[in-house]
């Protein structure tokens, strides 16, 4: 049925081609694509109104045929980059493709500027050979303007060679820095390390070498480092094909030996689970009071410093005695080893009357079982 529809399409406008008036000037169906492909490859090449500037009216149809070699390609679709306004069909068989393309509104709509008419996509075979050359060649081109008059065209050829494929290797050969204690040694398959540097030390260099020279490398992260974090430096290496690859250098850089040893043995946060502080937590309150129903023995508190330098114990939380006050206890110990301590009383209701008697026969059961063996023996 498509072919059947080609086949009218293409008789309808060689009607109108070969009417007795011809129209003066001639335009170009053009051809544009890559000219280095890769076995492969998804490509695309453009056919396209060229010149057409001459014709008077503009171009309302045009037809032809694109031939190439389907040993290396194979066609895969067209793409009309017309408007729904114009009827562009294909016909594909064997190494040529016939095509024609008209204006369904009857000239309204001709083209008189360089004007992109269809896209065609290939498959480049795997087994393309490297350096083997394939040409389009677009032929048997017509055409007709907006007063129905047959306008000649000249064709077009394109040449498209097959290349090596571009490398995936994304990998260095070599990498340094200006500062010794880089661990572990380097190797291209490893890809975090570590540094230590003094604190005079505020960038590090870095120097690499890639085991393909046509992949790039770049650096970031390595400048403005900041004491007493760590500050990761990122060593991007992207292949020829743009595949990439990620080193990263974890730098320490050590406190200023001038800086006084901080004082702060604040809080910035306390968290628990299953309950909720009271009051709500702030720094300078350092006593809170959580309730738990009898039916939770243990919480979870989870503290975070003020300042990263200080450090934080926590004692308390499990085990907690029923109908009794337990307490937690939140240590922090300054960089100057002063301390402040916050605590957490947890008050856990005691047991109801219905838990009491299932613990009562519970412990009669026990001591039922126990007499049991008793007599047994």
């Amino acid at each position: 049925m498509k072919k059947l529809l080609f086949a009218t399409v293409v008789f309808m406008l060689s009607f109108l081609i070969i009417s007795p008036s011809s129209a003066t000037g001639e335009f170009r169906v053009g051809i544009s694509g890559n000219s280095i492909i890769r076995a492969g490859d998804t490509v695309t090449y453009t056919v396209k109104i060229e010149n057409s500037s001459g014709i008077t009216g503009g171009i309302a149809g045009l037809q032809g045929e694109i031939s190439y070699d389907s040993s290396v390609m194979s066609y895969q679709k067209f793409t009309s980059k017309l408007s729904s306004d114009w009827q562009v069909e294909l016909n594909p068989s064997g190494n040529t493709i016939l095509f024609v393309a008209y204006d369904n509104t009857a000239g309204s709509k001709s083209i008189s500027r360089d004007t992109d008419v269809f896209t065609l996509t290939f498959k480049v075979s795997s087994n393309a050979k490297i350096d083997s050359k394939v040409q389009f060649v677009v032929s048997k081109t017509t055409g007709t303007d907006k007063q129905l008059n047959s306008v000649s065209a000249s064709g077009s050829n394109l040449t498209s060679t097959v290349a090596a494929p571009l490398s995936d290797n994304n990998y260095l050969s070599f990498l340094s820095v200006n500062h010794n204690g880089m661990t572990p040694e380097f190797n291209k398959n490893t890809s975090l390390y570590s540094l230590t540097v003094p604190y005079e030390i505020d960038f590090i260099e870095i120097d690499t070498q890639t085991e393909d020279k046509k992949a790039s490398v770049s650096v970031s992260g390595n400048k403005n480092l900041i004491p007493e974090e760590i500050n990761v430096v990122t060593v991007t290496v992207k292949a020829e094909n743009g595949a990439t690859r990620y080193y990263k250098i974890n730098v320490t850089r050590e406190r200023d030996p001038n800086k006084p040893l901080s004082d702060n043995y604040n809080l910035s946060d306390i968290t628990i689970d299953k309950s909720i502080l009271s009051p709500a937590f702030s720094k300078e309150i350092t006593n809170y009071l959580v309730w738990l129903p009898y039916e939770i023995d243990e919480i979870s508190v989870a503290a975070i410093a003020d300042e990263n330098s200080s450090t934080i114990e926590i004692v308390g939380g499990k085990n907690l005695v029923a109908g009794e006050d337990n307490e937690v206890l939140i240590t922090v110990t300054a960089e100057n080893g002063s301390t402040k301590q916050y605590k957490i009383l947890v008050k856990r209701a005691a047991a109801h009357e219905s838990q009491v008697a299932s613990n009562e026969d519970n412990l009669n059961s026990s001591m039922d079982e126990v007499n049991s063996k008793i007599e047994t023996s």
